[in-house]
């Protein structure tokens, strides 16, 4: 055997010969340069103030740790009404002969807490998320209610940085792709605008909403909602968001009125507010 073989028949390395280190591998920085490319590239949207991005993408509770840093709240506030118009005018250019109900109805559908963070799960816009360390720590990064907020953040972030035609090609990136895969149950799904439609329907007036309980940190906060109609309390939801807890508050009084309707089916709706639930 020579000097050069090993007993288990592999050549060994000459005495005194260094092994060559391997290249370290470095981690990309989701909100650095290089992950900030391949967020824009998904959301097919390129920044030219990519400050406006990461202030979308920066929690309440990052904010209040790190002096400094604005939240997304404010463009979470200025997304909502943004991206609805946004997805109205997507709606009427793909469906030009189709009624107000069932627009309402998809749109409803595709700006939902749910439909918002299947987008920014699918856009991966939680691992870009600037988050607290309670919040981080408490799986925020996982709380669809999140990632739908700043879903809403981003799409503002576009209109300041690209204005209504900037938003309406992202959108359209976005969304456009779901339109034509809207499941019937997904729609039935949406209870705040069936519970709408039935008491316009029966009741002649519209149901509100009333948030009576916060509990918990900010990190980790549930809402109790209450779904009134014509005075009179129909429903209660429980959720760790404001959006969820108004969809099972709406879910509760729509199964209720409904079921109450079916043992009355000649009531007078005039008669509906001493109806008790």
């Amino acid at each position: 055997m020579s000097s050069h073989d090993s007993i288990l028949g592999l050549t060994a390395r000459p005495s005194g010969s260094r092994s060559r280190p391997s290249a370290a591998v470095v981690p990309v920085d989701p909100n650095g340069p290089e992950g900030l490319d391949g967020l824009e590239a998904r959301l097919g949207y390129a920044f030219r103030d990519r400050g406006l991005l990461l202030e979308a993408l920066t929690h309440m509770s990052f904010a209040n740790e790190n002096r400094g840093f604005e939240s997304n709240e404010r463009l979470e506030f200025l997304g909502d009404a943004v991206l609805g118009a946004a997805v109205c005018h997507l709606l009427m250019t793909r469906f030009p002969s189709e009624r107000e109900g069932p627009l309402t109805r998809f749109k409803s559908l595709l700006v939902s807490e749910n439909g918002l963070s299947e987008i920014g799960t699918a856009l991966g816009l939680s691992q870009h998320l600037r988050l607290g360390r309670g919040e981080a720590n408490s799986g925020g990064r996982e709380k669809p209610s999140l990632v739908a907020n700043a879903m809403e953040a981003v799409v503002a972030a576009v209109f300041l940085d690209g204005g209504f035609d900037g938003v309406t090609r992202t959108v359209d990136h976005l969304f456009g792709g779901r339109l034509g895969a809207l499941p019937p149950t997904d729609l039935r799904a949406d209870y705040k605008t069936r519970f709408q439609e039935f008491v316009q329907t029966h009741c002649k007036t519209v149901p509100t909403y009333r948030v009576t309980a916060m509990e918990g940190p900010d990190h980790d906060r549930r809402f109790t909602v209450e779904a009134w109609v014509a005075g009179e309390l129909v429903g209660v939801g429980h959720a760790d968001g404001k959006r969820r807890a108004e969809q099972l508050a709406a879910r509760d009084g729509f199964r209720r009125m409904r079921d109450a309707w079916q043992v009355i089916p000649e009531h007078d709706s005039a008669d509906l507010p001493a109806q008790r639930f």
